[in-house]
């Protein structure tokens, strides 16, 4: 696809593009982490390593694109692209062994797909899964903000270079990670990391809200590798899915599903409010998502958190 819309580029292309990345990115990750489960348990460290240390090597991959920016062509990049997946698929394909055997595999059932929420059912099993439900939910909403960019070119006078230069520091601070994330684990434990997740993400929200230099970025992208809330959560969600007795494909359908709606509603519900409020208090939102940052640390993760998936904290 890449190479396709590298050869003539159009808009019907690019977003034809984007749609068939969407699709093919649910079913690739999925099986991503599910061949990555068959190497370690996800309960453990060491498959929080295994996984960190795959995500810094991709951050390396991603430093060298940024550092790129201005020196290619948008077409030379999606043609990079297309021979770096290609790549990516090859490797894949060598490297992994088939751990599904034919006995243990179910038909697709086609006709569920007239529901696509149906595999939500799945949070009903349990009260423990009910709770990672709303707490899903209510942890990725002010995720979602997508007015960031826009508030800083309105009050710094941001472009791409910028952009792409807070992003390269974010990876830059983000190699630190695998150095960092299981001792604050084994420190903070599985819902003191969330917690802590939450509450750094209200002073970078606050950072973006209120600085009055953009030098204060810098700050917010270093804060940034000391967020590991993601981490502490799927540890947790493997585990409460393991006693529940879900299979990886049901948990990854569930929770692919799960974000579906406040994915298409909560980003445009928050570019409106800064459509409306952008002349007079521009930074409501980023406001607005610090003030549930800091309910989802205070309020929602100690709530919904499962009490058994939290030994002597």
């Amino acid at each position: 696809m890449c190479a396709w819309v590298a050869s003539a580029p159009s808009v019907p292309k690019f977003i034809a593009y984007r749609l068939l990345l969407t699709l093919a990115s649910v079913p690739t990750f999925s099986a991503f982490r599910a061949s990555l489960a068959d190497l370690a348990d996800r309960t453990t460290d060491e498959y929080t390593l295994i996984n960190q240390w795959v995500e810094t090597l991709c951050a390396v991959v991603r430093i060298a694109a940024l550092a790129m920016v201005g020196m290619v062509t948008p077409r030379q990049c999606l043609r990079l692209s297309a021979v770096m997946r290609a790549i990516a698929c090859g490797i894949f394909a060598m490297g992994t062994t088939e751990t599904l055997k034919s006995g243990d595999r179910i038909p697709i059932p086609w006709h569920r797909l007239k529901n696509p929420f149906a595999s939500l059912v799945l949070y009903t099993q349990t009260p423990a899964l009910t709770s990672v439900a709303w707490m899903d939910v209510l942890v990725s909403l002010p995720a979602y903000n997508n007015t960031l960019s826009m508030l800083r070119r309105q009050r710094f006078q941001w472009g791409m270079r910028e952009e792409s230069r807070l992003a390269l520091m974010s990876q830059l601070c983000g190699l630190a990670s695998p150095f960092i994330v299981v001792p604050m684990l084994r420190t903070c434990g599985l819902m003191g990391t969330m917690q802590l997740s939450q509450r750094i993400a209200v002073a970078t929200s606050l950072i973006a809200a209120y600085a009055t230099s953009d030098r204060w970025f810098a700050l917010s992208a270093l804060l940034g590798s000391f967020r590991h809330g993601n981490t502490a959560y799927d540890r947790m969600f493997a585990s409460v899915a393991r006693k529940s007795g879900l299979g990886e494909g049901a948990k990854e359908a569930a929770s692919t599903n799960l974000g579906l709606i406040p994915g298409l509603l909560v980003p445009n519900v928050l570019s409106e409010i800064y459509a409306r409020t952008v002349h007079s208090a521009p930074a409501t939102v980023t406001v607005l998502c610090a003030g549930l940052h800091l309910a989802n640390s205070e309020v929602v993760v100690p709530w919904l958190w499962p009490p058994e998936e939290c030994p002597g904290e």
